[in-house]
């Protein structure tokens, strides 16, 4: 990790995630595969109608298969003083730079939903939520190390 960026990764995805979506993408190759070696392609209507209703049906396992393999990290550039959400997908991936004011603290707050929310407050009091735990003592252990990374205040969340 270089001094100027700050990668906060949500880890990789567990061993029955990569199974499901392993198994999503495989059957949606086979089925195309099978597809275009059982009809021959012509210049007709009934062809591009089994087509738009294979595409259709294939919608469905494909949404499955990434929902399973999609991954979401956090950088931080912080010499130029921007940040992105990153997604991945196995190797390939997006997300776009965006412009951040001075940060001022982390915080570690409850909410309605019984997950403890790791959020970076800035100057305007924008606010980033880079994390999400069970446990009080995961989050606080979490927002103290990120408070030392990014060298600002951590608030911790009392019981």
């Amino acid at each position: 990790m270089s001094k100027s960026l700050l990668i906060i990764d949500s880890g990789s995805r567990g061993w029955l995630a990569r199974i499901l979506a392993a198994a999503f993408y495989t059957y949606t190759i086979y089925v195309l595969v099978q597809f275009f070696i059982r009809v021959e392609p012509e210049f007709a209507e009934w062809y591009y109608i089994r087509v738009l209703k294979l595409l259709a049906f294939l919608i469905f396992f494909l949404t499955v298969a990434v929902y399973f393999s999609l991954s979401k990290s956090f950088h931080f550039d912080l010499i130029k003083k921007e940040y992105r959400s990153y997604y991945s997908i196995g190797a390939f991936g997006f997300g776009k730079w965006e412009k951040h004011l001075e940060f001022k603290s982390v915080v570690v707050y409850l909410n309605s939903n019984d997950k403890y929310l790791v959020n970076i407050w800035d100057e305007k009091k924008n606010r980033i939520t880079v994390g999400r735990y069970q446990s009080l003592e995961e989050a606080n252990k979490f927002g103290n190390l990120l408070s030392k990374e990014l060298n600002i205040k951590f608030q911790a969340r009392k019981k």
